[in-house]
């Protein structure tokens, strides 16, 4: 048995994973993680040496990225196993507030058919964030639990397809996500392959920040609850005409979709209860219509003579079209002519009432910007 323990102490702001409050790296505090690795024979290793000389007997369990590692015996269906855990840590900042806690585990199987599967189970203790309210006070973000799986087929084969999903919850917040993304890679001929790729996501962020200091009043931080659907496709085809001639295309359109409801205030960011950190508007307190928001703060423990203050609606849509093609063409050895074509439309819009298959649809024929580029490079030899 090993024990590697790894100290990390820094000065400054966190920096965060986009959609995770885990610190990629951990500034303004320190960080330890500890690594146990520990060996386990298979008892059907230690009372069988026919068994023990077919195959490697040897399991790790630990972190780092050293997994656990099983070959089957000859014959079986599964191929190799492997069990262990990649990300485990704690950290705190200088003042011993705890910014990050998260272990997992996964196990991955090898099938005899060599496709392959990863199961990745993963656990994010409350933490204290500083970040989520973009200069506030920390707020405390409740516990996550996060699932994710990896599939993939036969690598020996020139036609290959691939699975990633993940869901995640947070009950204390009430948000969860849920994506899925295949892909495909398909070898038509010797002269034609393509790669085929979508993605699917939705999301409930149950505390996103809507306002806050100055659009705010001071002391003001409005969130709300955000209902995001994100798809997007992408094509890749690779054409060789010739030996000498090559033709690249490639197409990606992109949708999301945001609504915003169960509108709140902030009220007590560190509360042992999550329910009890923000306070909901009532329906006196906003209004709005297609395209703002009026906030009046009449609630309880508020300046009832303030103002009423507006805002953007946060709702809203956006797509994108995303499309190229090269050619290349080898006119003599080592030197080429290169001809490229770009394309780039977005659209953005406020809205309530969008569609994700409709916004995808209208992303495919999005007008934009192109670009045409022609570029020659002539191999010259005194």
């Amino acid at each position: 048995m090993l024990l590697v323990p790894n100290w990390t102490c820094r000065h400054g702001a966190a920096s965060f994973a986009l959609g995770s409050h885990v610190p990629v790296v951990f500034d303004d505090g320190c960080m330890i993680e500890i690594a146990l690795y520990v060996p386990v024979v298979p008892r059907s290793a230690e009372s069988s040496s026919q068994a023990a000389r077919s195959r490697t007997s040897t399991t790790w369990v630990g972190t780092s990225g050293v997994p656990g590692t099983s070959i089957g015996p000859r014959g079986s269906r599964v191929r190799r196993w492997q069990v262990g855990t990649d990300n485990a840590g704690v950290g705190w900042s200088w003042g011993g507030e705890r910014r990050a806690a998260v272990a997992d585990g996964f196990v991955r199987v090898d099938l005899a058919s060599y496709w392959d599967g990863t199961l990745t189970v993963q656990h994010e203790l409350g933490v204290l964030s500083t970040e989520w309210l973009r200069g506030g006070p920390a707020l405390a973000l409740p516990p996550r639990e996060q699932l994710k799986l990896s599939i993939h087929s036969d690598s020996r084969r020139t036609s290959q397809a691939t699975l990633d999903a993940v869901a995640h919850t947070e009950p204390g917040s009430g948000s969860h996500l849920v994506s899925v993304a295949p892909s495909l890679i398909w070898r038509i001929s010797d002269h034609v392959a393509g790669t085929l790729g979508a993605s699917y996501q939705d999301q409930i962020v149950g505390w996103q920040l809507v306002a806050g200091p100055p659009v705010a009043p001071a002391g003001t931080y409005l969130v709300g609850r955000l209902h995001q659907r994100t798809a997007a496709l992408s094509l890749q085809a690779d054409l060789a005409i010739s030996p000498r001639l090559i033709l690249q295309l490639y197409a990606q359109p992109f949708a999301t979709v945001g609504r915003y409801t169960r509108y709140a205030r902030l009220a007590d960011p560190r509360a042992t209860r999550p329910g009890d950190r923000f306070t909901a508007l009532s329906p006196d307190e906003i209004s709005g219509d297609a395209a703002m928001l009026t906030i009046a703060d009449t609630g309880a423990g508020t300046d009832t003579g303030a103002p009423a203050w507006s805002i953007a609606r946060p709702d809203g849509t956006e797509h994108t079209l995303i499309a190229s093609a090269v050619a290349r063409w080898e006119l003599a050895p080592g030197s080429f002519l290169t001809a490229v074509w770009s394309h780039r439309g977005d659209r953005a819009a406020i809205t309530t009432t969008a569609r994700l298959g409709d916004e995808l649809t209208g992303a495919l024929a999005q007008p934009g910007s192109d670009v045409f580029l022609v570029k020659l490079g002539w191999r010259w030899s005194p």
